[in-house]
């Protein structure tokens, strides 16, 4: 379900994802023991849901700034079936809503967090439809991504990585910030070939 409480994913889509666990799958660490998600800034839960119905039998943590969020989140919950008991959905913002024991366990950080900046001129049925908080991460639109790579060293366990959503413009300047935490960093196309995500990982990473 969304509607216009939330973003539209089909347009820009806001989210973060940590797990833990020792499983690969295509290549990338998954969950059998634990998944947390989190999603902040007027979400859906599309890939917090996606990740439990992935990770089965993991357990994954959707977060959002706004009650209204949180409440469509629980709606979506109720489709993805039986997976749904290993979904916590709670209210905060990034890493803040997170129980501290999490700190130094989660295997995969995932989010697609507000990278548009406040002057930059969107189209009008984006800047219209979708609530300011789910696009505008500030000035410069960097502030969200900038938060969530200087805090995710901290959450992620050793072997950790970090995956980042990001328009093809900042994916340099993010990349460069991660590298001072991470020992991989590196860029990913989408599928029209332009840069849009980094992915980066930990720097006691023990990945074969």
């Amino acid at each position: 379900m969304i509607d216009n409480r939330v973003l539209d994913s089909a347009t820009r889509d806001r989210s973060g994802c940590w797990s833990r666990g020792s499983t690969k799958r295509r290549g990338w660490p998954v969950t059998r023991h634990h998944s947390r998600a989190g999603r902040s800034w007027r979400g859906s839960g599309a890939i917090g849901l996606s990740l439990a119905v992935e990770t089965k039998g993991s357990e994954v943590w959707i977060t959002d700034i706004t009650d209204e969020a949180v409440s469509v989140i629980r709606a979506n919950l109720i489709g993805i079936g039986r997976p749904a008991t290993s979904v916590r959905v709670v209210q905060g913002s990034w890493f803040d809503a997170l129980p501290v024991e999490l700190a130094g366990t989660l295997a995969v950080v995932v989010s697609n967090p507000p990278y548009v900046a406040d002057d930059e001129t969107l189209p009008p049925l984006v800047d219209q439809w979708e609530p300011r908080t789910a696009l505008r991460s500030g000035p410069t639109g960097l502030e969200d991504l900038e938060l969530i790579v200087d805090q995710a060293p901290r959450w992620l366990r050793r072997d950790g990585a970090l995956v980042l959503e990001m328009a093809p413009h900042q994916t340099e300047a993010i990349a460069d910030r991660a590298a001072t935490y991470f020992a991989e960093v590196e860029i990913h196309n989408d599928l029209t070939g332009r840069a849009r995500a980094v992915v980066a990982r930990h720097r006691d990473t023990a990945w074969g």
